[in-house]
């Protein structure tokens, strides 16, 4: 097996285990209706992007990869990485697409072009910044919901902050 292939397989199971551990964290804090989602992003450091590395939904239409990179100046993921957690509410419906988008510009920054193509519509958002154990700052862990629910906002809380405390999204040295 070539270098290369084993860096691609290494990748691919390390995603699947941190996957693995987003499904078991979203069935213990009851975040596993198949309207949510819970993705980590890792920053790429000198890059300014960030990369999906590991994503659970209980609905299949969700739980695909989106884009491979997401600038680290646009949506939830870039407010959190920034100040540290970042919670929104999109409040028109995404059935009326181009005011969607508009409030999705107008509030993360994420061009309508890019938003108009989101295959989860999500119209909450829930986003913490991840430490390493020196605590520099190396991911964001986003939960989203296609609803606009009111207990929404007291569990999504829980999601950065229970993985933080246990450790369960810690990784470097």
């Amino acid at each position: 097996m070539k270098c290369e292939e084993c860096k691609r397989e290494a990748a691919a199971d390390y995603k699947w285990r941190l996957s693995q551990l987003l499904k078991r964290a979203s069935i213990g804090l009851e975040l596993n209706k198949s309207t949510q989602r819970i993705s980590v992003y890792k920053h790429g450091g000198k890059v300014s992007q960030f990369i999906m590395i590991g994503r659970h939904s209980s609905n299949p239409s969700y739980n695909k990869d989106g884009r491979i990179c997401y600038p680290d100046n646009e949506g939830v993921i870039s407010e959190a990485w920034k100040t540290g957690e970042k919670i929104f509410e999109i409040s028109n419906d995404p059935k009326n697409l181009e005011k969607y988008c508009n409030e999705h510009f107008d509030k993360s920054n994420i061009p309508r072009e890019v938003s108009k193509k989101f295959k989860m519509k999500s119209v909450y958002y829930s986003a913490r910044a991840v430490n390493d154990l020196r605590e520099n700052r190396t991911a964001v862990v986003v939960w989203e919901s296609t609803e606009a629910l009111k207990e929404s906002k007291k569990n999504s809380r829980a999601v950065g902050g229970s993985c933080v405390r246990n450790r369960t999204f810690y990784y470097g040295q």
